[in-house]
């Protein structure tokens, strides 16, 4: 939402919460009673009074904010392919298999050599 000035995100959560407000819901506990959904229809009565600039400024702030708030779910949703996770294993246990105290530093010798 870098797009919109503070002053705007300002206007539009007052705006927005006016709305919810307005309708006699008090707090989002309100939203889990079932009496309050009768107010729901008041929300939209009260919507439809606005100045035609705020119905612009709370559709177009609500679809950023969802958009924004899509993306950022979308990215957590994002997963290393397997192939990345396989490779990303083999390097982790190769490492911590060289470090344990009972292997070897030394190269394996090969068939017919013999030590020095």
């Amino acid at each position: 939402m870098a797009s919109t000035s503070d002053q705007e995100l300002k206007d539009f959560f007052d705006l927005f919460f006016g709305l919810i407000l307005d309708a006699g819901i008090q707090s989002i506990d309100d939203f889990s009673k079932l009496e309050n959904i009768k107010k729901l229809p008041e929300v939209l009565k009260n919507a439809q009074a606005l100045s035609d600039q705020e119905k612009d400024m709370l559709s177009r702030l609500s679809k950023l904010l969802l958009d924004t708030r899509y993306q950022a779910w979308w990215e957590d949703q994002k997963l290393p392919s397997p192939s990345k996770i396989a490779s990303n294993l083999k390097e982790n246990l190769s490492s911590l298999a060289s470090k344990l105290p009972f292997t070897s530093q030394e190269e394996p010798k090969k068939d017919g050599e013999t030590e020095s």
